[in-house]
């Protein structure tokens, strides 16, 4: 028997979603803006129905939980709780690095041991929240916020070829100039590179408390005053 998995990427301008049939993208919607609350149901059904697959035949939700906007973020954990509650099915939850970082090994068939994947995502400014990842995706730096300044070139040993992939990447160009082991590869968040860790999480029972779950949102959201009186 087949195990189906919905999988929902919004955490960055990326609303993203598919299928996971063991293991296997099917069904992929994406649409790119931060329009994620108008964008995200109907990406769902579409996704179903071209993939012609019962939503009541879904086994687990699987959620990208973070880091990334706070507002994709919360749109994406309320649409995959919601839906696990009623349909009664289990939510996963994976780091949208790690996903990051297994899109960029499986897309490109990294598997050298000398190799380093260091995911990141915009996190405004000269900031990026990073991770590394060896290309079994061992977790050797986990999650955080970091400045792209000259501390980072500490990150940067000459043992290892760096892979920088994310919606971050490029903010690495100019810092990481001169670093021939260094390979900058631009790309984008999607719900196709949750679906083999998603096929993993469940055959482990790797499931979330539906009443506890919060995305990993890494810092508090950005707020301004608004530029005229309320009143």
């Amino acid at each position: 028997m087949s195990t189906k998995i919905l999988c929902i990427e919004s955490s960055t301008d990326v609303c993203s979603v598919c299928i996971s049939v063991n293991g296997k993208s099917v069904g992929l919607k994406e649409f790119k803006d931060f329009k994620h609350s108008s964008h995200l149901l109907p990406l769902i059904l579409n996704s179903l129905e071209e993939s012609d697959i019962d939503k009541k035949s879904l086994n687990s939700i699987c959620l990208s939980k973070g880091p990334g906007s706070y507002t994709g973020l919360r749109v994406g954990s309320s649409t995959a709780k919601g839906l696990a509650f009623a349909l009664d099915i289990p939510l996963i939850a994976i780091d949208t690095l790690k996903a990051l970082a297994n899109g960029l090994i499986t897309n490109i068939s990294l598997n050298d041991n000398d190799v380093i994947v260091m995911p990141m995502i915009d996190a405004r400014r000269d900031e990026v929240y990073t991770a590394k990842y060896s290309t079994s995706l061992d977790c050797l730096l986990p999650t955080q916020p970091l400045i792209l300044d000259h501390f980072f070139l500490d990150h940067l040993d000459h043992h290892h070829r760096i892979y920088i992939c994310g919606n971050g990447a490029q903010k690495a160009t100019s810092i990481c100039e001169g670093h021939s082991n260094v390979m900058i590869l631009p790309t984008q968040c999607s719900a196709q590179d949750l679906c083999s860790l998603s096929q993993l999480a469940y055959d482990q029972s790797l499931f979330e408390n539906l009443d506890h779950f919060e995305p990993n949102y890494l810092k508090p959201p950005k707020i301004t005053k608004p530029k005229s009186p309320l009143i």
